[in-house]
C-alpha cells in the first residue's frame, strides 16, 4: 500500500476524487481498498497530488512531536529550577531561624520590636528633609540659562571658573549681559562686583573641563542667546499679531463656550483651554502672495475674516466685553509694536513702511467689527461634550444648567461688567503644500466644517 496516501484520511481521498470516481460502498468501508481503486483508476495528476499532501502531514506531525518533546523538555528544566530556589530558601531560613535562636539567648534579638522615639525622629527628619521645599527647589545655571533642580548646580567663584574664556560671545549685543566680556544669565549671578559667583550645572562644567576649546553644548555663548521678548511684542494681542506679521501659513478656529459650575454659569470663573483636532489643507501660493504683497504695514484689518473664525456654543447673546481681552485691537501698540521691529528686526522688517492711514482705520481700543462679523453661534452644547469626551475630564453638570443659560446671559448684559476672559476651543488648520486653495476656499471650509444648520459639519482632513 501506498504510504504517502495511507498518510491522508478515508474522507480526504474521497473529497478530492468527488466527480472524478465512483467508489462502491466496499470501497468505502476498507481504506486498502479505496487505496488500491484510487491508484488503479484514478488520474495521475490527482494521486501525485495525494501523495504530496500525505507527505506534508506526515512531515507536519513530524515537527508536532519534536516541538511536544521540545516544550517537555523546558517544562522539566523549569521544575528543577524551581526546585532548587525552593531548596536554597529553605536553607536560608533554617539559618536565619538558627541566628535568631543565637541572638535572642545573647539578648541581642531586634525583630518586631518598636523603634525607640529618636529613631521615629530621624526617619521623619530624613523623610521632611528629602520632601521639603529646598530639596525640590530649582535654579538658574548662569551659563546656559537651564532651570534646573538646586541639586544639580554648583556655585563656582567667577575667579574658579575653568576655562572661562570659553563664554566670550563671538557677536556681541547692546542685550547682552556681559560680566568681564563673558555672557552669563542674570538669574545665574550671585555676590557682588566684588566677589562674583556663578550658579552652574554639571553639564556646563563638564563641558569646560574638556581639552576642546569650545564653549559648553548649551551655553550662550554657543549661540544659544535669544534674549527677552521685549514689551511692546508681549502686550499684543492675537489679532494685533496677525496685523503685524509677514506671512499666514494656517487660520485660527475659536470656538467660546462659557464654564458651568453649580448649575449656572458663572462667568467670573471662566477659564481658557485649547482642545480639539488639527485639520490640514493645501493653500495656495499665489493668494498668500497676493494677500502680503507690498511693504505697507499694518495690514488692513479685513485680513482678519480671512484667517480668523469665532463660534460662540451656548444659548443667548454673546457679550460683546467677553471677546474683549481676546480679540481687542489697539491701534498704539500696532504703532508701537511696529516701530519696534522696524528698528531691531532689520531682517525682516528695515524696509516695512509703517501706513499712518492704516494705523488710523485700526480701533482705538476695541474688537474689530471684521471679527465681530465672522462670529457665529450655536445652541448645541452637545458638541462642546463630544469633542472633549475622553480627553479633558469636565465638571458635573446639573438638570438646571439649561433652564438658567438665557438669564445668566442676560443678567451679563444689564450692567455687570464681568471678566475679560473668555475659554478658547481652538481647531488649527496648516498650511502644509502651499498649492491650491485661495484665501477665500480656505475660509469657506473652516465655516462649512463648524457651521451647518446649527451642528458641526464633517471634517475634510
Amino acid at each position: 500500500m501506498d504510504d504517502d496516501l495511507n498518510e491522508l484520511t478515508t474522507k480526504e481521498l474521497l473529497v478530492r476524487f468527488k466527480g472524478i470516481l465512483s467508489f462502491s460502498c466496499d470501497d468505502r468501508q476498507s481504506k486498502q481498498r479505496l487505496i488500491a481503486r484510487i491508484l488503479q483508476d484514478g488520474p495521475l495528476e490527482q494521486v501525485d497530488f495525494l501523495r504530496r499532501s500525505g507527505r506534508d502531514k506526515r512531515e507536519a506531525k513530524g515537527e508536532q512531536r519534536e516541538a511536544a518533546v521540545a516544550s517537555h523538555k523546558r517544562k522539566r528544566a523549569d521544575y528543577m529550577s524551581a526546585r532548587r530556589t525552593v531548596c536554597r530558601v529553605e536553607l536560608l531560613d533554617e539559618r536565619l531561624d538558627i541566628e535568631g535562636v543565637q541572638d535572642g539567648a545573647r539578648g541581642g534579638g531586634g525583630f518586631l520590636q518598636v523603634p525607640d522615639e529618636e529613631t521615629v525622629k530621624t526617619c521623619y527628619r530624613a523623610f521632611y528633609e528629602a520632601t521639603s521645599n529646598s530639596a525640590i527647589a530649582h535654579d538658574v545655571c548662569g551659563v546656559c540659562a537651564r532651570e534646573l533642580p538646586a541639586s544639580h548646580l554648583t556655585v563656582i567663584p567667577l575667579d574658579s571658573l575653568p576655562n572661562a574664556d570659553r563664554l566670550l560671545p563671538k557677536q556681541v549685543h547692546l542685550a547682552h549681559h556681559l560680566v568681564d566680556g563673558k555672557l552669563f544669565e542674570p538669574a545665574g549671578i550671585l555676590g557682588e562686583v566684588s566677589a562674583i559667583s556663578i550658579r552652574t550645572c554639571k553639564s556646563c562644567v563638564t563641558d569646560l573641563n574638556r581639552k576642546e576649546n569650545k564653549p559648553p553644548k548649551f551655553s550662550l555663548a554657543n549661540n544659544l542667546w535669544i534674549g527677552t521678548v521685549p514689551w511692546q511684542l508681549q502686550v499684543l494681542t492675537f489679532p494685533e499679531q496677525l496685523l503685524i506679521a509677514l506671512l499666514y501659513p494656517r487660520i485660527y478656529v475659536f470656538k467660546l463656550f462659557p464654564k458651568k459650575v453649580g448649575g449656572t454659569r458663572d462667568a467670573s470663573t471662566l477659564q481658557r483651554g485649547m482642545r480639539g483636532t488639527v485639520s490640514t489643507y493645501e493653500l495656495s501660493i499665489d493668494g498668500v502672495a497676493d494677500m502680503v504683497q507690498g511693504n505697507l504695514l499694518p495690514r488692513p484689518a479685513a485680513v482678519l475674516a480671512s484667517v480668523i473664525s469665532v463660534t460662540f456654543i451656548g444659548l443667548g447673546q454673546l457679550p460683546k466685553r467677553w471677546l474683549q481681552s481676546t480679540f481687542r485691537v489697539r491701534r498704539q501698540s500696532v504703532f508701537e509694536a511696529l516701530q519696534w521691529l522696524k528698528k531691531n528686526n532689520l531682517k525682516y522688517y528695515g524696509n516695512i513702511q509703517i501706513s499712518p492711514e492704516r494705523i488710523a482705520a485700526l480701533p482705538e481700543d476695541d474688537v474689530p467689527d471684521e471679527v465681530l462679523g465672522v462670529v457665529r453661534q450655536s445652541e448645541d452644547e452637545g458638541v462642546v461634550d463630544q469633542e472633549s469626551d475622553g480627553y479633558v475630564p469636565t465638571e458635573e453638570e446639573s438638570p438646571a444648567d439649561s433652564d438658567n443659560v438665557s438669564a445668566e446671559h442676560q443678567n451679563h448684559d444689564d450692567g455687570n461688567p464681568g471678566p475679560d476672559v473668555i475659554p478658547l476651543q481652538i481647531l488649527g488648520a496648516i498650511d502644509t503644500d502651499t498649492s491650491s486653495l485661495t484665501a477665500s476656499e480656505l475660509m469657506m471650509w473652516g465655516l462649512v466644517n463648524m457651521w451647518k444648520e446649527g451642528k458641526e459639519g464633517g471634517y475634510s482632513v
